[in-house]
């Protein structure tokens, strides 16, 4: 978007512009116009650990969205994220062909008894497109930027959103499993309000993604540096991040100090989240990779 504004209101538009409320909007517009999808909240707000007495980190979720298909019930929690006016590309390393960790929620009818159990689960689903675990906000472009900090790079954008969208659907899955469990100790039926809830975080970029790909044995050892002609840089539409989880979102319940399989470690460790570029949003949304988590 051009920048040479020449009145009070083009202004006080790139203001708001750039502070993503139109942004939000127009993602959950987004979800409404699939025609499937259902926008449940806007600025949620949600505390974890969600117990009372337990302090806890606070924040708003943009969006609480929702997809039923059969007894299932995915359920988005989605961080709108419009990208810095300096760093318009977040460039991503990763790898190919790994497992994308989901959290689910169970409602489980034991024999002809009344009510039910929900019980929390992960499951692993095969994703064979691009799994990454580190991220960098750059600038689009190099040649004409002619201040002194021109190769500087951040992550903050990335990590605030991260933690934002980890921290709401650490909370929203707690909430939600409180909620049916407190509805079957009253319920007289096995009448389920869904009988399987799949809890995804998105973050919805406007931002570019590319993934850099190279060999790591092309890195130089004392100059921990790579050339230009051994790294390519591939556009993708969205990616499965490994987000490193804070200590303080942890489940409180799960002790991973005393965690023995490396694999259990490892979920406990981080949380996957899914970050998808804006232009690709709706068509995301219909794809048969978002069809098949509400299986």
């Amino acid at each position: 978007m051009s920048v040479d504004l020449k009145t009070e209101h083009e202004w006080l538009v790139r203001a708001l512009n750039i502070h993503g409320t139109f942004f939000e909007r127009w993602c959950a517009q987004c979800l409404q116009d699939t025609g499937r999808w259902r926008v449940r909240s806007s600025n949620y707000t949600v505390k974890y650990p969600t117990a009372p007495e337990l302090p806890g980190k606070e924040t708003e979720v943009d969006i609480w969205a929702e997809y039923r298909r059969g007894q299932t019930l995915l359920t988005f929690v989605i961080e709108c994220k419009k990208n810095n006016p300096d760093f318009v590309d977040w460039v991503l390393f990763g790898s190919d062909f790994e497992y994308f960790d989901v959290h689910q929620l169970e409602n489980r009818v034991s024999g002809n008894v009344a009510g039910w159990s929900c019980v929390s689960i992960w499951s692993s689903v095969r994703h064979d497109g691009f799994i990454a675990d580190e991220a960098r906000e750059t600038r689009g472009n190099y040649l004409s930027y002619t201040k002194g900090d021109k190769t500087k790079t951040s992550n903050a954008a990335i990590s605030d959103a991260a933690h934002q969208v980890a921290l709401g659907a650490q909370a929203i899955a707690a909430e939600e499993e409180s909620r049916s469990s407190h509805r079957a100790e009253r319920s007289k039926t096995t009448d389920l309000p869904w009988a399987n809830q799949v809890i995804v975080p998105v973050i919805v970029t406007s931002a570019k993604l590319f993934r850099a790909v190279f060999d790591a044995r092309r890195v130089g050892g004392t100059s921990g540096e790579i050339a230009a002609e051994d790294v390519v840089f591939c556009q993708v539409p969205f990616a499965i991040y490994k987000y490193p989880l804070p200590r303080h979102l942890h489940d409180p319940l799960v002790r991973i100090d005393r965690m023995q399989d490396p694999a259990m470690l490892e979920r406990a460790a981080r949380r996957h989240i899914i970050i998808v570029t804006s232009d690709h949003f709706s068509k995301f949304l219909m794809s048969e990779f978002v069809a098949n988590l509400a299986v």
